[in-house]
């Protein structure tokens, strides 16, 4: 992960988008632009769906999630902002999602994980990360 973590660095740095090794407050029009431009990334998902039968689709979803994750690291980059600690915390976050029974509770629909009554959000933690690496 460290080679993928200096490989975003370079990347900004090559294209002279911003690179900053500490938390760096770019602005809410920044903020916009981010998620103006994972909005578009997110389409090609409705696109690889709906050609899902006669397209490589699986090709076509690992270049789809590569893309969104070289986007979020390099947006990440630019604000200054240490991700892999980060993703530490949600992680951890995420273990105490499960249920009072300690059984995952699922959104059936979206066939995704949702918060117990013992979650414990990951702001804390990601506010101590944050602190510590702007000093």
């Amino acid at each position: 992960m460290k080679d993928f973590l200096n490989q975003i660095r370079r990347f900004n740095e090559m294209y002279r988008l911003p690179s900053n090794d500490k938390p760096t407050d770019l602005g809410s029009q920044r903020i916009r632009q981010f998620v103006q431009i994972m909005t578009d990334e997110l389409q090609e998902g409705y696109d690889i769906a709906d050609s899902y039968s006669n397209a490589p689709w699986l090709v076509d979803m690992a270049d789809l999630l590569g893309d969104l994750a070289v986007y979020v690291f390099s947006e990440a980059r630019r604000w200054g902002i240490p991700m892999m600690p980060v993703l530490e915390a949600i992680m951890e976050a995420n273990f105490s999602k499960l249920g009072s029974d300690g059984q995952p509770i699922y959104d059936e629909q979206l066939d995704k994980v949702l918060k117990g009554p013992r979650f414990v959000g990951p702001e804390s933690a990601i506010e101590k990360i944050i602190e510590e690496h702007s000093r």
